[in-house]
């Protein structure tokens, strides 16, 4: 395995409110699902505002089938999300629509064998 090309800094603090520092690669992990597309449009316009063009966010979510029919650990989660938070479970469009609205182009996802599957979004000048 080649070595990372730059150190990788894990920082503390509140998102929707601390600065966030530029990066190349936004990895997020079980965060947007917690919140309604308020909140999400203002975290992921954060974000973008943060990445050099080319740059990219990584999201690890578990994804609805296209017509939320299941699968039933999503729905699962889903419900826990519904009874816990202010968010919910998405399908890749549901999720490709927010991230599309923040300016993020080439959103692709990829449905995995683990416990999360994944969104990957490029912030493009054209």
């Amino acid at each position: 395995a080649a070595a990372a090309a730059a150190p990788v800094d894990a920082v503390a603090g509140d998102f929707f409110r601390d600065a966030l520092t530029e990066a190349d690669l936004f990895a997020m992990s079980r965060i947007v699902h917690d919140w309604p597309e308020q909140k999400i449009h203002h975290l992921l316009a954060r974000v973008f505002d943060r990445l050099p063009d080319g740059g990219g966010i990584l999201l690890a979510e578990k994804l609805l089938q296209e017509d939320k029919t299941g699968p039933t650990s999503t729905h699962m989660q889903s419900l826990n999300m519904l009874i816990c938070t202010e968010g919910k479970e998405r399908t890749l469009s549901e999720y490709r629509q927010l991230l599309e609205k923040a300016s993020f182009r080439e959103v692709r996802g990829k449905v995995t064998s683990s416990p999360l599957d994944a969104v990957l979004a490029i912030k493009t000048s054209g």
